[in-house]
């Protein structure tokens, strides 16, 4: 990929990130995280943590982890 490409992707994923962490809604968050959009922004190095309740219930082994891009 050309550099100036990648440096436009991690802008716009950057902002995707702060809107995820600063505005969405919690109801659709864990949508977000899920969805192929969410997975292009961990795929550029922006991790992006779910709602409260499922960190909870990941945490007690109750739900499978998200696929999670390395």
């Amino acid at each position: 990929m050309d550099p100036n490409a990648m440096d436009e992707l991690r802008a716009v994923a950057a902002g995707l990130a702060r809107w995820y962490l600063e505005e969405m809604p919690a109801e659709e968050q864990a949508a977000f995280v899920q969805s192929e959009l969410g997975a292009e922004v961990r795929g550029v190095g922006f991790p992006l943590e779910p709602p409260a309740e499922e960190s909870r219930e990941d945490a007690a082994g109750l739900r499978p982890e998200v696929g999670v891009t390395a």
